[in-house]
């Protein structure tokens, strides 16, 4: 097709390439360019999730802490207990989870909050940076099968004219 073998030329020399090995090489270069990029991403937005947990906990640990005591000086602790059944649940759910993640000191929700902007600003850089191999990867990817594609197509063309036999293919 004339059309995808202009685009995939186009392609060629927006990337400098002059051969089909260097064409495979910057293939090669591209998937695992966006193979890190995306395992960064992915690490990064494991780390944001962590994070949101971690805040979520502490903000329900901070807000229910003063019912956890309150239960302990109540006239009726089995009333308030009742009463205050959903704050002393999410008191209770944050202390399990610092306990299971072997957290002794409280976080500061003020620096959780700063270390989440961070990670959410490193990651739109990545993300930058992963879209934009992807982009390329899949480009020249596809002008990598484009042109097998039409080599192998001449290649048949040129055997049926009979320019070429079978023993006239390298193998």
């Amino acid at each position: 097709n004339l059309k995808q073998l202009a685009k995939s030329m186009a392609l060629f020399t927006r990337y400098n390439l002059n051969s089909e090995e260097e064409l495979d090489a910057r293939v090669k270069e591209l998937a695992e360019k966006y193979d890190e990029a995306h395992k960064v991403v992915k690490d990064l937005e494991d780390r944001i999730k962590a994070n949101r947990e971690l805040s979520r906990h502490a903000l329900a640990y901070v807000q229910n802490k003063k019912f956890a005591q309150q239960v302990k000086t109540a006239k009726n602790p089995e009333a308030f207990r009742e009463q205050h059944h959903a704050e002393l649940t999410a008191y209770q759910a944050a202390a399990a989870y610092f306990k299971a993640q072997k957290i002794t000191k409280l976080p500061s929700l003020k620096q959780l909050e700063a270390e989440r902007e961070q990670l959410i600003s490193k990651k739109a850089r990545f993300y930058e940076a992963y879209r934009e191999a992807k982009k390329a990867w899949m480009e020249l990817s596809t002008a990598q099968q484009n042109l097998a594609s039409m080599l192998r197509q001449d290649e048949r063309h040129q055997v049926q004219e009979g320019g070429l036999h079978d023993t006239d293919i390298a193998h």
